[in-house]
């Protein structure tokens, strides 16, 4: 005979019963992690492999003093290893000029070799770039024309492949002439081509914002408004940005997706669709339109 059940049970069971809470918590293991002695200012730290292990190793620009390289030794601590990876003694990381004005640092597989190779933004000199040849950098700047860019006070580089033909090309946001290069079938950088930013301008990412193929490049300026927007769906780049509400001013901005769909929330900005806008310290969320 099947009996009838009743809560009675249950309800004693439950009676020590607790909500689950769980708790996030931080601790500060920098000093632990070989991070003690590394009291800089800096612009630009980027993760990357560069001993092809598996494991992400930091690179620190550095902006005022000289770049710092610390290889992950896979037991939660790193170790400083400039001296045995910048094989080509780079001004401002292991060679001369200890005080080059240096600002972000991106990793990207550059040479389409497999591994991760390593751009620098300079404000003051010509940018830096460095292709991985077995754990080792070699500052290849001049044999991939890089220093025949126009732009000039790099301040964050974007790599991205905008013509689908499997090279990565480079966006450069810069404080003047802030351009697109189009990487060769030679390896070498061409002209740059205006993108849909400032002057001014800080940083950029990537983000899928706009409804033709592909991601789009988001720039934000020191001073103007953001987002400048440049689409890439036709293969050559368009201004995009007179079709999306714009913040100003702003500081950070990360994409998700809140609602099954992308948005952004944007941090110390104001924002001019709603009522996240009573403060500028408060943060802005943006919801993609269908």
């Amino acid at each position: 005979m099947i009996r009838k059940k009743t809560p009675t049970l249950l309800a004693a069971l439950c009676l020590s019963c607790q909500p689950a809470a769980a708790q996030i918590a931080f601790e500060n293991v920098s000093g632990i992690a070989g991070f003690g002695s590394t009291h800089s200012e800096t612009w630009g730290a980027a993760w990357g492999d560069v001993d092809g292990d598996g494991y992400p190793d930091l690179f620190a620009s550095n902006h005022r003093t000289r770049a710092t390289l610390h290889r992950n030794n896979r037991d939660g601590t790193f170790s400083e290893v400039s001296q045995q990876v910048d094989a080509s003694a780079t001004p401002g990381w292991t060679g001369p000029r200890a005080t080059l004005d240096t600002h972000g640092a991106t990793w990207a597989d550059i040479d389409g070799d497999g591994d991760d190779d390593l751009y620098q933004s300079v404000e003051a000199s010509t940018d830096r770039l460095h292709i991985n040849e077995g754990g080792v950098l070699w500052d290849r700047t001049f044999d991939y024309h890089v220093d025949r860019f126009a732009h000039r006070a790099t301040r964050h580089n974007v790599f991205l492949d905008f013509t689908g033909d499997g090279r990565l090309d480079l966006a450069s946001i810069a404080l003047s002439g802030p351009g697109l290069s189009r990487q060769s079938a030679d390896d070498t950088f061409g002209p740059e081509t205006v993108l849909a930013c400032a002057d001014d301008g800080q940083w950029a990412h990537l983000a899928d914002v706009h409804p033709s193929p592909g991601l789009e490049l988001l720039c934000a300026p020191r001073n103007g408004s953001y987002p400048r927007v440049t689409a890439f769906g036709s293969g050559t780049p368009v201004d995009v940005s007179g079709q999306f509400p714009q913040f100003s001013p702003v500081i950070d901005v990360a994409t998700f997706d809140y609602d099954r769909d992308l948005d952004r929330i944007c941090s110390s900005c104001v924002d001019p669709s709603g009522p996240l806008t009573r403060s500028s310290r408060l943060p802005g969320v943006s919801r993609r339109s269908s």
